[in-house]
């Protein structure tokens, strides 16, 4: 097996192993908690070259602090969303937030204040998730998937297709008239 990288997991000091073959990490990280932020992060060596910013999803997930530093990554991810000029606002509710990117490849971003991390979806397969859920559980760790579950339920109601995304999609203050004709 090839391998992508090796890190220590901040929590427990062992391995973070990701194949370099797996797409699916680069969509979500299914291998990996990866923090949007540093803020609040339970080890100062977290700038070292052996620690970056990643967690074991089991040590993530079990972790006391878990659901405080979610919340504080939501809050630093809402607060920046507001600000990109290359994402649209899609949906923002106290659980969720949504924005599409204006430049290729067309992704909607999801922040999730249950688990604090930023997953990305190619709006190409958006309609897949509305018709089958659970094809989004390649894109998630299976404890992270039951914890947004709900949530994403939800958001594929409200938005079933490309063009339901589109069309809802605040774009106000961003760049999309450069990408997107």
């Amino acid at each position: 097996m090839k391998i992508k990288s090796i890190k220590l997991c901040i929590l427990c000091d062992k391995e973070i192993i990701i194949p370099c073959n797996d797409d699916r990490f680069l969509q979500g990280n299914k291998y990996i908690f990866r923090p949007v932020t540093n803020e609040g992060m339970p080890r100062p060596k977290i700038d070292s070259i052996y620690y970056g910013k990643e967690f074991h999803w089991e040590c993530y997930l079990n972790w006391p602090q878990q659901k405080q530093f979610a919340k504080q990554q939501f809050i630093h991810y809402c607060s920046k969303a507001k600000k990109n000029t290359l994402c649209g606002l899609l949906h923002k509710d106290d659980r969720l937030i949504v924005s599409v990117s204006v430049i290729k490849p067309f992704n909607l971003r999801m922040c999730f204040s249950s688990v604090g991390n930023e997953i990305f979806v190619s709006i190409d397969k958006w309609e897949q998730f509305s018709i089958n859920p659970q094809v989004a559980t390649d894109n998630f760790y299976s404890k992270e998937f039951e914890l947004v579950k709900s949530s994403l339920l939800e958001i594929v109601q409200l938005y079933p297709n490309k063009q339901a995304v589109i069309s809802n999609t605040d774009w106000n203050g961003t760049e999309k008239h450069l990408y997107v004709d």
